[in-house]
């Protein structure tokens, strides 16, 4: 990246590129240059959001909270018009969801046990130790990891997505449709799973999905990842998620965060597979206790190797790759009281849940 600047100073992909390894503060020169090319005319939109982003987060490392603040919102709003996303309608679909959901309709499409690999399904909202909890899990043998993947949402042509969006749906489903998906997603999965009897899918708006996973997999599990709300809303909001577009405007945030919350505590209380709720706070402050209460609810025995999970060379394609390279820390927590002062919209939507 450096050469790439030496051939052609200020080009922005590597200005941000190099801001994310480095992470500097504002005294880097780095962060000269990145100001440099924010000045300039003719920046294309994407490469203006991803300096932003990298200079607000410089700011934060500095304790500059709210030139921090204006630089993640000049960012935020920049991309939030750029794409589409209604929470009206995420929060109708959740209120239909726990309006029509009859587990009765489901009991007798229930698939049989099954072959290995059975799912653990990673779920919740970003920025809430889900690639954490992942990377820990895939340090222990009986464990493969297949990350982010669509493949619950894709197999079976996308029944998934279409009894999201209409429940009634379930009614024209059999046992045999519902046993050829459950083999459709376990092809889609069978190379992470390397052989192994478990597969972690941390592909978290699978949290739409779970009453169709449950009926696929009798002995999935579901782990609900969970932390307050402003660190969780706040941190996803300093990050370009370009996959959730409801993480660039602090109120739509926040109220999908709440109708999230809503959805999964109803799976837990109706689904007949385990939901597991895992604290970050407590992840981060007391390790060994979280990870072998984890392990235990899962059905694995205990392993070392799960406590030495910043030691594995296993790639990570998330916002949280940094993380999951250093023990556990827990600087992050109560992160959102710097910007408390800023965060009105958020903290009003959050009102519900806090």
């Amino acid at each position: 990246l450096e050469r790439a600047l030496e051939l052609r100073p200020g080009y922005p992909g590597a200005l941000a590129a190099l801001a994310t390894i480095r992470r500097p503060r504002t005294d880097d020169p780095l962060c000269r240059e990145i100001e440099a090319a924010l000045a300039g005319e003719g920046l294309p939109r994407e490469e203006r959001e991803r300096l932003l982003f990298a200079l607000g987060a410089a700011c934060d490392r500095s304790a500059e909270y709210d030139r921090a603040f204006e630089l993640f919102d000049q960012g935020n709003r920049l991309h939030r018009e750029a794409v589409d996303y209604d929470a009206g309608a995420f929060e109708a679909n959740v209120e239909r969801m726990l309006a029509e959901y009859e587990p009765g309709r489901w009991e007798h499409l229930r698939a049989a046990d099954g072959e290995a690999p059975d799912p653990v399904f990673i779920v919740g909202m970003p920025r809430s130790g889900s690639t954490l909890i992942e990377q820990i899990l895939a340090c222990h043998p009986q464990i493969g990891a297949a990350g982010e993947v669509t493949a619950l949402e894709q197999a079976g042509g996308g029944l998934a997505r279409r009894l999201w969006l209409d429940p009634a749906q379930v009614a024209g489903l059999d046992r045999e449709q519902v046993a050829a998906v459950a083999a459709d997603y376990r092809r889609r999965v069978a190379q992470a799973a390397a052989g192994r009897p478990l597969v972690t899918d941390k592909m978290l708006s699978n949290h739409r999905f779970l009453h169709l996973a449950a009926a696929l997999f009798p002995r999935a599990r579901v782990i609900h990842c969970l932390r307050d709300p402003r660190d969780a809303c706040f941190s996803a909001w300093t990050h370009l998620f370009y996959r959730a577009a409801y993480t660039f405007d602090l109120e739509e945030l926040g109220r999908t965060w709440v109708a999230t919350r809503r959805l999964l505590e109803f799976w837990r209380e109706v689904l007949p597979i385990p939901v597991i709720p895992v604290r970050y706070e407590a992840l981060v402050s007391e390790p060994e206790a979280q990870v072998r209460s984890l392990l235990e609810a899962l059905g694995l025995p205990w392993d070392e190797r799960c406590l030495r999970f910043h030691e594995s060379d296993r790639v990570v394609h998330t916002a949280s790759t940094g993380q999951v390279r250093r023990p556990l820390y827990t600087s992050s927590v109560g992160r959102w009281r710097n910007y408390e002062r800023h965060l009105g919209p958020l903290l009003e939507a959050l009102g519900p849940v806090l």
